[in-house]
């Protein structure tokens, strides 16, 4: 498997979390809970609907680059200070204090919002603590009665325009917390259990002003902690709110594949990437608020050639049995990542969730030496990646390694739309074709009387013609990646799936160059007529899935080898047409009700729709099988 994943830089920065060690006032954070908006004041601005008015008061920010802290503030950092186990998740019921910072003086900042607004955005209808309870299947929420909102004004000076990210944290968080001890007394923590601020959106200086086009600053949390931070223009939105609570849980940004490699946030199904939709399946059973159907080992698998269905309802309705988690130990020493299998539609907290991911199965994967498998009681963090998006019809391949004995692959038979899908699970021995799978019923329950049938009589062995010696493949036009030229040979190598992007040293897809051919095709020679049972067809793993368009298979005897045979392409007869956009690293089989006759394989691209590179003819293997005890059969067929 193995599958790489190259991180950007974050966009977050984590306090105590990420490259440097926790301050004093860093591991404070660990143990109390308030949140704490920025926002503008202007003179006479009244402050809304405000909690224990009569105790608003006014600080000066101060340079607070200091070795101390002050009273309970001191003896909450040495309580929290060895902290390395997650607070509970599950029956969580979350004590917020929020404070509502209003920078006053000479600073500029945009408008903020006031208490009301604030206190709104958590408890009105589909807002904070809606979308949390709905997310974790009521396992965790905000609790409602408890939540406090309070104002508290900062003057501004010179010390707030010299910095605007990373260096900000600590003097606006000592501002803050000596601010509200001065507001509340120095137990103004007691009875909560988060702490979380937002940040300026911006403030007006030649040191503190990003460009527009990010639209935010820099998002910050503790992980594992009790402390999140965000801008006042982002406090609305329940996504954010919710994503940077959950770091103080354990998990991490989600990755994705973005530009040919995971990055960061690139996983667009949850809001621990970019996403308007709650966690993905491992991300939930990394909380403890959903459980598996089944947890697939390599002693867990059913016996070779046997088909097993698993139905998997939408995470949304259920955290009963909602995922399958595959721990592929069989592969020995190239066992290195867990997968997990689940299907997303939209409703519930899900209201929201992307098209790519609506009424599909969603495989994620991740290293199986941060993974904690059935114990998440510690504080360590785990990073999960989404690795493939399956239709109806769609499968997915665990390859063996060099020696390992089965490949395993997880094929989509059904899809109930908004429902369930029906996954299946089959291994197979390694090398050979998928569709001996389909060579067994299900096994039937045991049963003491009368005994056991028989078993089936094995199916037909097929072989890959493609494969064999002497095979040729040709390409309309050769691509160059690199100093290596992609020719056809690539496409007939064995090589069906990699991980990471691919270079002039990788060269494991075969790949048409574009300019001037906007029909690109691949002929492959057999050297012979064989009889013909099926075709697959294996897409890039790095990108360009969707390059492959209205493509056509043809089989026949008409010979095409260069770019001037063009016009004989059509000679061989058609005998499938793409219907539908093809997944990143997946395949497509074409069976034929009855066997094909020929020499001459071709798989033209028809993209009617492409540009530059779009038109390219891109797949990773073509694959041809037939009857094993045929191959060597001769047939009189017209050429």
């Amino acid at each position: 498997m193995g599958f790489g994943a190259n991180g950007l830089q974050p966009t977050e920065m984590s306090i105590g979390g990420m490259g440097r060690p926790a301050s004093h006032l860093h591991r404070l954070f660990l143990s109390l809970s308030v949140v704490v908006l920025l926002a503008g004041a202007s003179s006479g601005q009244a402050g809304g609907a405000l909690e224990g008015q009569g105790v608003e008061k006014t600080f000066e920010i101060v340079d607070l680059r200091r070795d101390s802290l002050l009273g309970a503030t001191r003896r909450m950092a040495q309580q929290a200070a060895n902290v390395s186990v997650l607070p509970q998740s599950v029956g969580a019921n979350i004590r917020i204090l929020v404070s509502v910072l209003r920078v006053v003086g000479n600073c500029s900042f945009d408008s903020g919002l006031n208490v009301g607004q604030v206190r709104d955005f958590y408890l009105r209808s589909g807002g904070h603590a809606d979308r949390l309870e709905a997310c974790s299947y009521g396992q965790m929420k905000i609790d409602r009665t408890r939540l406090r909102v309070i104002e508290t004004n900062v003057t501004c000076n010179s010390f707030i325009t010299r910095f605007c990210t990373y260096p900000v944290e600590p003097p606006w968080s000592d501002a803050v917390t000596a601010a509200l001890q001065a507001q509340l007394g120095d137990d103004y923590a007691t009875g909560y259990d988060h702490l979380s601020f937002t940040i300026p959106t911006t403030m007006r200086s030649s040191r503190c002003a990003l460009p527009p086009a990010q639209g935010h600053y820099p998002l910050a949390f503790n992980r594992p902690g009790f402390l999140s931070m965000y801008l006042s223009t982002l406090v609305v939105q329940s996504r954010v709110a919710i994503h940077e609570i959950l770091h103080n849980y354990g998990l991490y940004h989600a990755y994705g594949i973005v530009d040919n490699r995971f990055v960061e946030y690139g996983d667009n199904s949850t809001l621990m990437g970019y996403a308007d939709a709650c966690p993905s399946a491992p991300e939930l059973y990394r909380l403890r608020w959903a459980s598996p159907l089944a947890w697939l080992s390599g002693t867990d698998l059913a016996p070779e050639g046997v088909m097993v269905d698993y139905r998997l309802p939408a995470t949304y309705l259920t955290n009963k049995g909602s995922m399958l988690i595959i721990q592929p130990d069989w592969l020995g020493d190239g066992y290195t990542e867990n997968v997990f299998v689940s299907f997303r539609a939209r409703g519930g907290g899900d209201a929201n969730l992307q098209d790519t991911f609506v009424n599909k199965v969603s495989i994620h994967n991740t290293d199986k030496d941060e993974d904690r498998f059935k114990g998440w009681d510690d504080a360590s963090g785990t990073r999960f990646r989404i690795r493939a998006v399956l239709g109806e019809g769609q499968t997915f391949i665990i390859p063996a390694g060099k020696d390992d004995p089965f490949d395993v692959i997880i094929f989509v038979k059904d899809v109930i739309e908004g429902s369930a899908a029906v996954v299946s699970v089959c291994k197979y021995p390694a090398g050979s074709d998928p569709l001996y799978c389909l060579g067994y019923p299900p096994p039937l329950p045991p049963s003491p009387s009368p005994p056991p049938p028989p078993p089936p009589p094995r199916p037909i062995v097929f072989i890959n013609f493609a494969r064999q010696p002497g095979v040729k493949a040709y390409l309309s036009t050769e691509n160059m990646a690199g100093k290596t030229p992609l020719t056809g040979r690539y496409c007939i190598d064995g090589v069906t799936s990699y991980s990471g992007p691919v270079s002039g040293q990788t060269p494991w897809i075969c790949h048409t160059a574009t300019k001037g051919d906007r029909t690109p095709w691949l002929s492959l020679d057999l050297g012979k007529v064989y009889a013909i049972s099926h075709v697959v067809i294996f897409t890039r793993c790095d990108c360009c899935a969707d390059s492959l368009s209205n493509a056509e298979l043809r089989i026949g005897n008409t010979s095409v080898t260069t770019k001037k045979d063009a016009r004989r392409v059509a000679g061989n007869p058609a005998v499938w047409a793409q219907g539908s956009p093809m997944g990143l690293c997946s395949s497509v089989t074409v069976p034929f009700s009855t066997w094909r006759y020929g020499r001459w394989v071709t798989l033209q691209n028809r993209n009617n729709q492409c540009v530059m590179t779009a038109c390219a003819l891109q797949i990773t293997e073509l694959q041809v099988f037939g009857p094993e005890h045929l191959m060597d059969a001769s047939y009189n067929v017209p050429g």
